[in-house]
């Protein structure tokens, strides 16, 4: 039989309200479009760390919702290699690994709760194959993975991504790390296309983290789950903002992602030229082109001009190699200072910049919002307080860190001074020749006359608020 999605054994069907028990190889197997999975109880199929699930699905178009999969099972639920797929609302208990969408294209694991897994809650790689090792020819993108209740112990995974899948939401997930668990093991995320955002680490919404010395500097070490952390001590300027996940892989091959599948090909190997050591991987290849790479080992040691070699019987196939995971474009960190805390400009890694070139020191009781660029962290909006200092009293301090304070309108507005006794104020203009008969004003105003001359530079608007009444003072 050749299953999967692109071969659909049924089109169409309701698969409901069954009891299904102690299979040595699945509790629920379809294969087809369109088919709704609902309700049903599948207890023990197949052996934990084997093969076979309690639900397998290589399917299209379908909704996997509303089922309880309890007991020692290889797989929870395995969507691996399905499209337009969405996994829902199901009770998920004590699997290997608690449900797979790897392999698919455009799929959703939304509001399950996943229990006590073994090693995985859920999985994404990049290529997922059927039970003889042949892929589905389809390479992972456009996954979502949302609202979902995960618990998990000791040195198992929360959430993991491989492989450079591409466009991965991560969202609205609650995570419960059970006493003793690897906290950096929540979200393990081996990409640079990925979206995270509102989600929980035991019910933490922003996590108390503090700057640690790495590699002699001050840099903030963040759970790759959170986007909102807060600082409560800081030494040093922190010279770098890294997940927990980018710090353990410094040096290794995270991933390698193709940039040409080539031609021609039945068998192909792939090695790395580099300074470090013991990284491998397989290649997948379908329709004579290679389809993508999958690490086995990500070694360690590498740096900057490693690169990927791709031997086989065929020709073209190219691809690029990521040493330690980036930062991830567009994703967004607002961290909390509880006391004063700066961040270095020059010389940190990830790269931080701002608007203003300089170190930023966030006074205590406010906040920044980084957003990932290019590599790095650019600061979104941030309260300076090197150039606007609230003073406690109610007053405020406008100052620079060198040289000059410049005020300056756009077009033909004016510096207006004002309180909340006299809102109309009065205005600080500066132009060129006389302001008589010429600008409106209200008294007190003042204009200073650029081209200069004696008596004719600096003048005042005595009376009214038309263009009268204004006097040459100096």
């Amino acid at each position: 039989m050749v299953y999967g999605n692109a071969n659909p054994d049924i089109l169409g069907g309701l698969i409901s309200a069954n009891n299904c028990h102690d299979n040595t190889g699945y509790g629920i197997y379809i294969s087809g479009r369109n088919i709704l999975v609902s309700g049903n109880l599948c207890t023990n199929n197949s052996s934990l760390g084997g093969s076979g699930a309690g639900i397998l699905c290589d399917t299209g178009y379908c909704k996997i919702t509303g089922n309880m999969i309890s007991g020692a099972s290889a797989f929870g639920i395995d969507c691996g290699g399905s499209i337009y797929t969405e996994v829902a609302d199901n009770y998920v208990n004590g699997a290997y690994y608690g449900i797979n969408i790897g392999g698919g294209q455009y799929c959703t694991a939304r509001n399950n709760f996943i229990q006590d897994s073994s090693a995985i809650a859920i999985s994404v790689q990049n290529i997922e194959s059927d039970g003889r090792g042949t892929n589905f020819n389809l390479t992972s993108v456009g996954l979502s993975i949302l609202g979902n209740w995960i618990t998990y112990s000791g040195e198992v995974y929360g959430i993991y991504i491989r492989d450079a899948a591409q466009q991965v939401l991560v969202a609205d997930n609650i995570i419960l790390a059970n006493p003793g668990a690897d906290l950096t093991r929540a979200l393990s995320a081996y990409t640079d296309s990925i979206v995270v955002r509102g989600n929980l680490l035991n019910n933490i919404e922003r996590w108390p983290v503090n700057p640690t010395s790495v590699n002699g500097q001050f840099v903030l070490v963040v759970p790759d789950l959170a986007d909102a952390v807060s600082i409560s001590q800081s030494g040093a300027p922190v010279a770098g903002i890294m997940t927990a996940q980018a710090l353990a892989t410094v040096g290794q091959i995270v991933y390698c992602k193709l940039i040409s599948g080539g031609v021609n090909y039945s068998h192909a190997t792939v090695s790395f030229s580099g300074p470090g050591g013991n990284a491998a991987a397989t290649a997948w290849i379908s329709g004579g082109s290679i389809l993508g790479i999958q690490m086995s080992n990500n070694g360690s040691g590498y740096g900057p001009g490693t690169t990927v070699i791709i031997s086989g019987d065929g020709s073209g196939a190219t691809a690029v190699v990521q040493v330690g995971l980036p930062v991830w474009q567009n994703s967004k960190l607002t961290v909390d200072c509880l006391s004063n805390v700066t961040f270095a400009a020059a010389g940190s890694s990830p790269a931080l910049s701002n608007w203003t070139g300089a170190p930023i020191t966030v006074p205590a009781g406010a906040s920044i919002d980084w957003i990932g660029d290019n590599g790095g962290w650019r600061a979104m909006r941030f309260c300076q307080g090197d150039y606007v200092s609230p003073n406690g009293d109610g007053s405020v301090t406008l100052r620079t860190q060198a040289g000059d304070i410049a005020l300056h309108p756009a077009g033909s507005g004016v510096v207006r001074l004002l309180s909340d006794t006299e809102p109309a104020g009065a205005v600080e203009l500066i132009g060129r020749g006389s302001p008589e008969n010429t600008i409106s004003a209200s008294p007190g105003s003042t204009f200073r006359n650029l081209n200069g001359g004696a008596g004719q530079t600096f003048w005042v608007k005595q009376a009214g608020t038309g263009t009268a009444n204004w006097v040459a003072v100096a």
